[in-house]
C-alpha cells in the first residue's frame, strides 16, 4: 500500500513532458532562427565564389578533354578528331551561354501596381471579387501582390514568380524566367559530362601501362558530377512532364491580368 501510494503521488507531483520541454522551445526557436539567417548571409555572400568554382570545374574539364582526351585518341586534323571536336565545342558553347543567361536573368517578381479589387476593373475584365481576391495573395514582407506559386526568398529577400529554389551556384533564384536557362544548362551540362567521361574511358581502360593523371582527374570529375545530375535533370524533366504546363497556364494569365490593369 505504501508503495502504491507513493508511486500515485510521483505521478501527481512529476512535471509533465510536454511542459517540461515548453520552456525550451524559445530558445530552440531563437538557435534556428540565428542558424538560418546565418546560413542565408553566408550563401548570399559567397555566391560569387560559387560561380568562380563552377566555371573553374566546367573549364578544367573542357581544357583536359580538348588538350590531353582527344589528341591522345586521335591523330590532329583527322576526320574523327574534327567530328568530336566539333561536338565539344557545340557542348561547351550550350553550357556556358545557358549558365550565363541563367545567372544574369532576373527571375521575375510581382511589380508595384496597386491590384487591390477595384468594381470598375473587375468589370472589365469580367472577374468576380471573391476570384479575384481568390487568385491574388499578398505578402506581408514585400508588400506587394503574390500571384499563384509566387513565394518570398529568404535569401535574396523578394518575391519570386514560379519560384523553383534558389541556386548557390547560379548566386540567383530559378523562377519563371530563368527556368528555361537552368533546365537546358543541367541538360547539356549532364551530356556533356558524359561525353568526357566516355573518352576518357577510352584511354583509361585501354590497353597500355602508360597512365596519365589527367585523364583520371578528367573520369572522375566528370562521374561525379554526371551522378550528381542525373537525379537532378530526372527530376525536373518529371516536374516538367507531369504538372507544368497546368502551373504555367496560371502564371501566364495573371501577367496578361497585370499589364491589362496598367
Amino acid at each position: 500500500m505504501e508503495d502504491g501510494a507513493y508511486r500515485k503521488h510521483a505521478r501527481i507531483h512529476a512535471p509533465s513532458a510536454p511542459g517540461f520541454l515548453r520552456c525550451f522551445r524559445p530558445m530552440w526557436y531563437n538557435c534556428m532562427s540565428r542558424l538560418q539567417r546565418f546560413v542565408d548571409y553566408s550563401v548570399q555572400v559567397g555566391g560569387p565564389l560559387y560561380i568562380i568554382l563552377a566555371v573553374i570545374l566546367i573549364s578544367c574539364v573542357i581544357y583536359l578533354l580538348f588538350t590531353a582526351i582527344l589528341p591522345g585518341i586521335y591523330q590532329f586534323y583527322s576526320i574523327h578528331w574534327i567530328l568530336h571536336t566539333a561536338v565539344a565545342s557545340w557542348l561547351t558553347f550550350n553550357v556556358f551561354f545557358n549558365y550565363y543567361n541563367c545567372v544574369c536573368t532576373d527571375p521575375g517578381t510581382p511589380s508595384n501596381v496597386d491590384l487591390a479589387p477595384d468594381s470598375q476593373i473587375i468589370g472589365r475584365r469580367e472577374v468576380s471579387e471573391s476570384n479575384f481576391s481568390a487568385m491574388i495573395r499578398w505578402c506581408k514582407r514585400c508588400q506587394k501582390p503574390k500571384p499563384p506559386l509566387t513565394h518570398h526568398c529568404h535569401i535574396c529577400h523578394r518575391c519570386i514568380l514560379k519560384m523553383d529554389h534558389h541556386c548557390p551556384w547560379m548566386h540567383n533564384c530559378i523562377g519563371y524566367f530563368n527556368y528555361r536557362y537552368f533546365f537546358i544548362f543541367l541538360l547539356y551540362l549532364w551530356a556533356g559530362c558524359g561525353y568526357a567521361m566516355y573518352m576518357a574511358s577510352l584511354l583509361l581502360f585501354a590497353q597500355n601501362d602508360q597512365e596519365d593523371s589527367r585523364v583520371l582527374f578528367t573520369f572522375i570529375l566528370a562521374l561525379a558530377v554526371f551522378g550528381s545530375l542525373s537525379c537532378l535533370v530526372g527530376w525536373h524533366l518529371y516536374l516538367i512532364m507531369s504538372a507544368q504546363v497546368e502551373v504555367m497556364l496560371y502564371t501566364l494569365s495573371y501577367i496578361s491580368m497585370r499589364r491589362s490593369l496598367v
